[in-house]
C-alpha cells in the first residue's frame, strides 16, 4: 500500500529524510482513528547499541 495516495491516511513519521519509507501513520477508521507504528516507543534509544542500517533499496 502506498500511504501517500490514500485519502484517509496521514504519514506522521518516516525512516528516511526523503519521506519514502513511512514509519508512523494515522488512519481514519469509522468515527475514530488508528495509529500504526513500526517504531518501538517502549525501547530506550540510549540503551541500544547503534549499528549501520543496511540500504533499503
Amino acid at each position: 500500500m502506498d500511504a501517500k495516495v490514500k485519502a484517509n491516511v496521514s504519514i506522521l513519521g518516516t525512516y528516511d529524510e526523503g519521506g519514502k519509507y513511512p514509519a508512523i501513520i494515522e488512519c481514519a477508521v469509522g468515527k475514530g482513528k488508528a495509529l500504526l507504528s513500526g517504531v518501538h516507543f517502549e525501547y530506550c534509544h540510549s540503551l541500544i547499541q547503534l549499528a549501520p542500517i543496511p540500504s533499503m533499496g
